[in-house]
């Protein structure tokens, strides 16, 4: 806007000021508005180039105090309206994580399974020689490691 502004200016062989003077003193209210806009504008963009500035001269906690010395409404509005927050908290969002989860435990599940079963048998069998030999499992396995039994098959 103000760019243009200038161009507009410029066209007519005006400066900046000198086309907001003619603007505030025309008898048209529109006119008058149009330079309070355009007056409001060039204010703002000179508060965000130096909050801009602030920001970049300034460390982490002193660009929050920037930030509040600079507050600027429009901008904060503006980013309000347009946030969308990362964690998913739509409806859809939901749908998909939920199928996630099941898609994904299941898949944990049927990979696992065969390790699973493979770990059942060895506990299974262990239960079984002990029972035979009338050793606990634990001892069984401590005594078949130090060789005192010895399986022929």
């Amino acid at each position: 806007m103000i760019a243009q502004f200038d161009q507009e200016a410029k066209g007519q062989s005006l400066t900046r000021e000198q086309g907001l003077d003619r603007l505030q003193h025309n008898g048209d209210p529109l006119a008058r508005e149009r330079a309070e806009a355009i007056d409001q504008d060039i204010d703002r963009a000179g508060r965000l180039a130096r909050q801009r500035q602030a920001f970049a001269d300034a460390g982490p906690v002193a660009r929050v105090a920037s930030f509040a010395q600079n507050f600027d409404a429009t901008t904060l509005s503006q980013a309000w309206r347009d946030f969308e927050p990362a964690v998913p908290v739509t409806t859809e969002a939901f749908v998909i994580g939920g199928v996630a989860l099941v898609v994904g435990w299941s898949l944990t599940h049927i990979v696992a399974w065969p390790i699973r079963r493979l770990l059942r048998d060895q506990a299974n069998a262990k239960v079984l020689m002990s029972r035979a030999t009338g050793i606990e499992p634990d001892a069984h396995a401590l005594l078949t490691e130090a060789g005192v039994i010895v399986y022929d098959q």
